[in-house]
């Protein structure tokens, strides 16, 4: 007497070899253009993937004591990534170049001391159009855990960022006097256009897709 036996595949594998990833990042939801950032991770092979990075500016003025409001704009990237196997089949290192652009518009506001004609001087809070660009690239490296469908990716780099302001309707008459303000909040952007290195860090969830 024999007794033959079917393998059945796993409905609901605990290991995956994805291809297809979608990926949200809810540190972007903390910076001072906050974003609802998500991207798309696609896997031609186990060893090299390409992700499409995007996040439209999330406007949090109602609950915000900071004095740029009306923010609205994006954030876009995009990276290569090259994959190394880990001692766990769970786990994957990678590293790679990002590219990215940032384009967001926002209002501005200032305190001056306005030197009136009359010689009764005053205090007035002035907002006014600004625009804030960056474009700039990285070079990235991370770990990503997956089980089941699910996955987070952990990142960290260092990016040359290219960094212009640019003001629109801003006092500039010698009768508006700016009275400097301490900014208390630690994650407001570089005020000034500049070009400067900077490090990065990121932490994605990720549902696998395929």
């Amino acid at each position: 007497m024999s007794l033959a036996l079917n393998a059945q595949d796993d409905p609901t594998p605990k290991y995956r070899q994805p291809k297809l990833i979608v990926k949200w990042s809810p540190i972007h939801l903390l910076g001072h253009f906050p974003t609802f950032q998500v991207a798309l991770e696609h896997r031609p092979s186990q060893k090299f993937g390409m992700q499409y990075d995007f996040g439209p500016v999330i406007n949090f003025n109602e609950v915000s004591i900071r004095t740029d409001t009306d923010k609205r704009g994006f954030k876009a990237k995009f990276q290569v990534r090259r994959y190394w196997p880990a001692a766990s089949r769970h786990w994957k290192f990678f590293a790679g170049p990002e590219v990215y652009y940032n384009k967001v518009n926002f209002k501005m506001g200032e305190t001056y001391l306005v030197h009136d004609e009359s010689g009764l001087d005053y205090y007035q809070y002035i907002q006014y159009d600004r625009k804030y660009r960056e474009g700039g690239f990285s070079l990235n490296a991370g770990a990503v855990f997956s089980t089941y469908r699910f996955s987070i990716d952990f990142q960290i780099g260092v990016a040359q960022r290219f960094v212009h302001y640019n003001s629109i309707n801003r006092p500039t008459d010698t009768k508006y006097q700016l009275i400097p303000e301490k900014d208390h909040f630690p994650l407001n952007p570089i005020r000034q256009s500049q070009n400067l290195i900077s490090p990065t860090g990121c932490v994605r969830f990720c549902f696998i897709i395929l």
